[in-house]
């Protein structure tokens, strides 16, 4: 690792560490990289400290924004709609084709290893105790699976196999005598904002456990075909419960309240939202059983039939309406929960647009014998403040977030979870306002900020605590909860706590964020994070770092010299959702975005010896224009340019170095746009070039394929390229280009029902569909993957090409119209959505999957196949430059000399590249006639010389 790497780059923060004395600045080696990523250390706060010291504005992440975003790059370009029952469509295609998509497996020889982040955890919905012991924890990530714990959250083992279905959304045990080793989960999340309406991570019903959560099977008396948008109502669960009178197994669906019985094995609907077929789905419910086996259910009033509904038998028609007379008319979801210590009381909690405080409602419900006794609590819940960056209040974004749990031991002490997490000790009886937060000398309401934000209410984190809630569970000690969050996993031992325990940890913030229940995380390799993003270091070669954006999680980095990175805790560096990330200058630079096209550079100042950053993405591009993850590409050969996905034009900046320091306002210095790039469609991938140098490809959300030659200078040119069986509509998710010869293009294609992959080989001139049996063609549809992401890297037999897609990674050696791929990793990565794949010239692959994290291998590197001397597309005029660039001696033995025509003593810049399409020398400000290279470094083969500048010229340098 290189010495001037400072850990500054990411906190410029006063740490005290043991054996660390407080330090501006702090050089990442192997030593104190150890000590900051020490399990007591608080990564997500020590980047808060930060930013406060920095002045850099966090960001919240946007979970309506990305679903819309998700359903856009996956929905059938033709209704505009994600196809019926897509996931266990497309695990059935792999399911009837894995002999032929597994056959190769074992001779590849590649072995795959998971890298973390060992300490960070993605939105767990599904979270429960063992009635029988309280070490025992089961929880689901949405897309990460079942995992079980044995030791209270110390560890963690995934109890879903590879091939089972990892969207997680309810858990619960059949707490009967002699039957809690009886466990089931219910599958499929949704999103009913009216912009992302049918973006869902689409589910199978109901899985059960009969030996204490450790293996499980899917049930499937649930499977039905009723639904206009799904193809089974069970495609969507929001809750499961099980009656501990009978064991009967509640599940709240799209539409519908099931019941199992016998073990699961027969299935009816007890209550419906719609009686006939003209009906309405109400898409939003809930369910939960009683101690005394009570059902209590909620349909929202999208629905034809919906409201509060009790059933004291669960049968058809035997569901009671109770919905209060003054319920706001309008409302969406609606979850609720019974106190433990007197389930005659209840509470429910309810978006409700237009009505109630924050367009949300809180009622009580008190029952005694037959009589129903309601009361409207609404505008005792937690209200808003004021001003873009106000965190506080309740608000559940639509819907996204809701969770409520009573305390066991006390039917007042009332929790509710948004985005923060809030506990009442009157349940909401008196007015919540101003929030307690610890300061028993300041506090005046009982009512406590305990989780999701920080109290500082500045879009920061709660320490050890994470946004958007959407779990609770209580241990039997009456004290100790544990709350599931889009950041994994946290708990506390003090539920009841008051008053901040330490507040002198605050003294080093410019603000004090009290803290009135202390947290410690449990994502203790609970490996449920869900990537969009990964960077590497594309030339700092047997090098193992490794830059992740993570949805709802930001930006995180891990470190180290070898490869024994499972269990390293890795280290947060930006907030909101994680969006693209890059390392670069030696690793001198980071740079990190988050939705929307929000970017920071963080960079080493060799003269001041400090680091500094800079917020570098172009001022007046309207957001709305921008793609929710949104590209941007640092050039090839040129590190200091950048160029930018500004919706329906790309932007360049030719030295973002020079952008104003320590500002959080977007950059003007230095921003263009590059004339021509105006499309139809917002930009969705961008690849510079490296050899040859000055050649830019870029992709739209409408299917079209464009080329950019010299796209460094003012005599860009573009020109559109897409193929013509390319498909009409569908949105480019990834270009990547083969390092030796641009002219090599992959292209691929996410949206499903569509053709996924293409190849070119003349830099877009002619294309070919290299799909192969990853697409198959049953009742006129496309029934293949969502394809994410293709690279290739040079391996010692030839190249290796990956494909990242919505059922798992997969490789094949050769590209033609009818490719046969091979499903890797099939024991670790299995049938997890792979975002992205990147690759690096000495066989180093990292994986980024949308549920479990990141994994990486190491494949033998070998020299490249393609011809570096072939079409070099992407120059003014490829004759002009060859003709008049000399180079001798050519072959090389100690050093040649490079002249070429300047007259007028310009600026050039000589930039040398090998054979794989690494950079192997660049010289800068050459401004007489010609140059010496010397052979240093320089390794025996042939190499190409491009000198930019007023002009380009190129040449060819054979090394002996």
């Amino acid at each position: 690792m290189k010495k001037n790497l400072l850990l500054s780059s990411i906190f410029l923060v006063a740490l005290t560490l043991s054996g660390l004395a407080q330090t501006k600045n702090i050089v990442i080696n192997e030593n104190t990289y150890k000590k900051l990523t020490a399990p007591g250390v608080n990564h997500v706060r020590m980047a808060k400290k930060a930013d406060q010291r920095k002045g850099i504005i966090r960001v919240k992440d946007a979970p309506h924004e990305r679903l819309i975003f998700e359903k856009l790059i996956t929905q059938d370009p033709k209704t505009g709609e994600l196809p019926a029952n897509f996931r266990e469509r497309e695990l059935k295609f792999l399911s009837d084709n894995k002999n032929q998509f597994r056959s190769r497996t074992k001779s590849q020889g590649i072995d795959w290893k998971q890298t973390g982040p060992y300490n960070v955890g993605g939105r767990t919905r599904a979270l429960a105790i063992d009635v029988t012991n309280d070490n025992i924890i089961l929880a689901g990530g949405v897309t990460g699976g079942m995992w079980r714990s044995e030791d209270g959250g110390a560890s963690w083992t995934k109890t879903t196999t590879t091939t089972d279905h990892q969207s997680v959304t309810a858990v619960a045990q059949d707490p009967r005598e002699g039957h809690t080793d009886t466990w089931y989960y219910a599958t499929g999340e949704y999103s009913g904002s009216a912009g992302a309406r049918g973006a869902f991570y689409s589910g199978a019903g109901v899985f059960k456990s009969e030996n204490g959560g450790k293996f499980w099977e899917k049930l499937p008396a649930m499977d039905t075909d009723d639904t206009p948008i799904f193809t089974e109502t069970t495609d969507i669960c929001w809750n499961i419960s099980v009656d501990p009178l009978n064991g009967d197994v509640y599940v709240a669906t799209y539409g519908k309240i099931w019941r199992l019985t016998d073990g699961g094995l027969t299935a009816t609907t007890v209550l419906t939202s719609k009686a006939t077929n003209n009906d309405k789905w109400a898409s939003t419910t809930d369910v939960i059983c009683t101690p005394e086996g009570i059902k209590y259910a909620t349909l929202s009033s999208g629905g034809t039939i919906n409201g509060l509904y009790r059933s004291k038998t669960g049968n058809v028609g035997d569901w009671e309406n109770i919905t209060p007379e003054n319920f706001p008319e309008s409302f969406d979801r609606t979850v609720l929960a019974y106190a433990p210590s007197n389930e005659n009381v209840l509470y429910f909690l309810s978006e409700t647009p237009g009505s109630g405080l924050n367009d949300h409602s809180l009622w009580k419900l008190t029952i005694n014998g037959d009589e129903l006794m309601w009361e409207d609590r609404s505008l005792n819940l937690p209200a808003s403040g004021t001003g873009d960056r106000d965190v506080s209040g309740y608000t559940s974004q639509n819907s996204y977030d809701m969770v409520i749990k009573v305390a066991p031991d006390d039917e007042n002490m009332v929790f509710i979870g948004g985005t923060n997490l809030f506990r009442s000790d009157d349940g909401f009886a008196t007015n919540a306002n101003p929030v307690s937060v610890g300061n028993p000398e300041k506090d005046k309401t009982k009512t406590y900020w305990i989780g999701g934000y920080a109290t500082i209410n500045n879009v920061s984190q709660y320490d050890k605590h994470h946004p958007d809630q959407h779990a609770l569970a209580f241990l039997n000690d009456g004290k100790t909860l544990l709350s599931g969050h889009d950041g994994g996993i946290s708990k506390t031992n003090n539920y009841k706590q008051t008053e901040d325990s330490d507040p002198s940890d605050n003294g080093d913030l410019e603000e004090p964020d009290l803290k009135p229940i202390d947290w410690v995380s449990l994502n203790n390799g609970y490996l449920t994070t869900q990537a969009y993003t990964v960077g590497i270091d594309a030339n700092d070669l047997e090098s193992y770092e490794i830059l992740t954006g993570f949805q709802d999680n930001g930006t995180w980095y891990t470190y180290r010299e070898d490869n024994g990175i499972h269990k390293q805790n890795w280290i947060h560096l930006g907030s909101g959702d994680g969006a693209y990330c890059s390392m670069h200058n030696n690793k001198n630079a980071y740079i990190t975005s988050s939705q929307k096209g929000r970017i920071y550079l963080n960079a080493y100042n060799t003269t001041d010896k400090d680091w500094e950053w800079a917020r570098v993405d172009p001022e007046g591009i309207n957001s709305d224009s921008l793609l929710f993850i949104n590209p941007y590409e640092i050039d090839g050969n040129n590190e200091a340019i950048m160029f930018y996905a500004g919706g329906t034009d790309i932007w360049r900046n030719t030295d973002i170095y020079k952008i104003t320091k320590f500002s959080n306002n977007a950059a003007t210095l230095g921003w263009e746009k590059i004339e021509g790039t105006n499309i139809t469609g917002q930009i969705s991938a961008i690849k510079s070039s490296i050899l040859p140098a000055n050649l830019l490809y870029f992709g739209t959300s409408k299917g079209k394929i464009y080329k950019t030659i010299n796209s460094h200078s003012s005599q860009a040119a573009t020109t559109e390229i897409t193929g013509p069986s390319m498909p009409e509509d569908a949105y480019v998710s990834s270009i990547e280009v083969n390092p030796a010869n641009a002219s090599y293009v992959y292209v691929t294609f996410s949206n499903y029902e569509v053709e996924s992959i293409f190849f070119s080989k003349d830099a877009g001139e002619t294309w070919t569909d290299v799909s192969g049996d990853l697409e198959i063609t049953k009742d006129s549809k496309n029934i293949g993957p969502s394809v994410r992401y293709l690279n290739v890297v040079n391996a010692e037999n030839g190249p290796v090409y990956f494909a990242g897609t919505s059922i798992g990674l997969y490789m094949t050696t050769d590209l033609n119209s009818n490719t046969k791929w091979t499903q890797v990793s099939t024991d670790k990565i299995g049938n997890t959505v792979v975002n992205m794949v990147k690759t690096r010239k000495d066989g180093f692959v990292v994986v980024g999957t949308h549920g479990n994290g990141i994994f990486h291998a190491n494949i033998t590197p070998g020299e490249p196949t393609v011809d570096p001397a072939g079409p070099l597309v992407g120059i003014e005029d490829p004759a002009e430059a060859n003709t008049k660039l000399s180079i001798y001696p050519n072959p090389m033995e100690n050093s040649s000399r490079v002249e070429f025509p300047n007259e007028n003593n310009e600026s050039y810049r000589l930039i040398v590249v090998d054979a794989s399409g690494r950079v192997v020398r660049i010289i800068e400000n050459v401004t007489n006639n010609n140059v010496l290279i010397n052979r240093e470094q320089l390794k025996p083969g042939i190499h190409i010389i491009n000198l930019e500048g007023e002009k380009i010229y190129k040449g060819k340098l054979i090394v002996k």
